[in-house]
């Protein structure tokens, strides 16, 4: 398996500010990126939390449900536990309290006798691409327009554990398997990375696939160039 991946913040911004985050886990095939919405605070360690959940816990062999449930509760717990809260200035806690907001796609790869199956689970515009053969799909965004203003997001809650027995909704997810054979290329991309591979297509896949630019001058020319929104980017490319 060969693996790339980068991430660089909007241009004008330091990496510290940037809100996506992405985990790459090659020992199991366990690939996430998540895009933190920047109108909320703590949304880039939400994202963080996300993706370093799904880590530990991103079996998606199994129920849908219980498999949401259980990243979508273990993260909560670790941003909750992450932040001190009583060290927060007074107008920042109640900002906080309000809770954070991301999108999340997370990728488990497993290998079978002749190909691999390839598992994806997420909620909102963060998406993977797959190209397999002559056949190319995208998950869950299908074409550009799908690209809004205000796309599904996982909500950390007001700022209070879950415990066990606590009642959690559930939040609108959508998840798909599929079966590629070797030599297959995927990408897993946020919101202003995937819509710009999308533009480009088959093309552009094979392109990122190949040589996945590690310099951060050349994504800031393509957001200043307005070829891409002004935005974080995370993007991972693996050829299995």
């Amino acid at each position: 398996m060969k693996r790339q991946s980068i991430i660089f913040p909007k241009v004008g911004n330091t990496l510290n500010e940037c809100e996506d985050y992405l985990m790459a886990d090659d020992q199991n095939m366990r690939f996430a990126v998540s895009d933190g919405a920047s109108d909320s605070v703590f949304s880039g360690l939400w994202a963080k939390c996300l993706v370093d959940t799904f880590s530990q816990y991103g079996n998606l062999n199994g129920n849908p449900d219980e498999i949401i449930n259980k990243i979508y509760r273990n993260s909560i717990n670790l941003w909750h536990d992450k932040i001190e809260w009583n060290n927060l200035k007074w107008n920042v806690k109640n900002k906080s309290v309000l809770g954070s907001y991301a999108t999340f796609i997370g990728m488990e790869i497993k290998k079978n006798e002749k190909n691999y199956r390839v598992s994806c689970i997420a909620v909102g515009d963060s998406c993977a691409f797959i190209r397999t053969g002559k056949r190319l799909e995208s998950f869950p965004i299908k074409d550009v327009s799908g690209f809004g203003l205000h796309p599904d997001l996982l909500w950390s809650g007001h700022g209070e554990p879950i415990y066990d027995d606590s009642p959690l909704e559930i939040p609108d997810y959508e998840m798909k398997n599929y079966t590629v054979e070797s030599g297959s290329k995927i990408l897993l991309a946020s919101d202003a990375a995937s819509k710009w591979i999308m533009e480009g297509g088959v093309k552009r896949i094979d392109e990122l696939s190949s040589f996945l630019n590690p310099e951060k001058s050349y994504w800031d020319e393509l957001r200043i160039n307005g070829e891409m929104k002004n935005d974080d980017i995370s993007i991972i490319t693996i050829e299995v």
